[in-house]
């Protein structure tokens, strides 16, 4: 089948590719708009694939708040008493998404802080830091926060 504009549009059992283009743009747009709307948007963005704009949310800080039980990024948010579960999260989400580009520098960034917020002396910590800031060394959040984390 061919529409007005040229393009050809296969049939499918599934129904129209193009249609299926659309409403995967719809549910992008919408997921979106929610973490503009998030009472703790940096999940959000994990959640969408996004740690590049998960990692933006932690730039003005240093790695002494980050890496901190009492961070600014958790005390006085909807993630106030729900650390560990945060953590979970963060490394689950992140163990998936290095399974499909194991490269990405702020992925092995936030697996860190998740793995800090479940375990502080979890020795992988550092393991992820370090990755990081190898993938990324033009990275300053990445490589200070390496670098403190070794002599903390």
């Amino acid at each position: 089948m061919v529409n007005t504009a040229g393009n050809s549009d296969p049939p499918t059992t599934g129904g129209s590719l193009r249609w299926n283009q659309r409403l995967i743009q719809k549910i992008h747009d919408a997921h979106l708009r929610a973490i503009d709307e998030s009472a703790f948007p940096l999940i959000n963005y994990v959640f969408f694939g996004d740690y590049d704009g998960a990692v933006a949310q932690m730039r003005s800080y240093t790695p002494a708040d980050i890496f901190n039980v009492e961070s600014p990024l958790i005390v006085g948010t909807v993630a106030q008493g729900w650390e560990t579960t945060l953590g979970e999260y963060l490394v689950s989400e992140s163990e998936r998404a290095l399974a499909v580009v194991p490269e990405r520098a702020a992925i092995y960034f936030i697996r860190a802080w998740g793995r800090f917020l479940k375990d502080p002396t979890d020795p992988e910590i550092e393991t992820d830091l370090t990755r990081a800031a190898q993938l990324q060394p033009d990275t300053p959040l990445f490589v200070e926060s390496a670098s403190w984390w070794k002599q903390r």
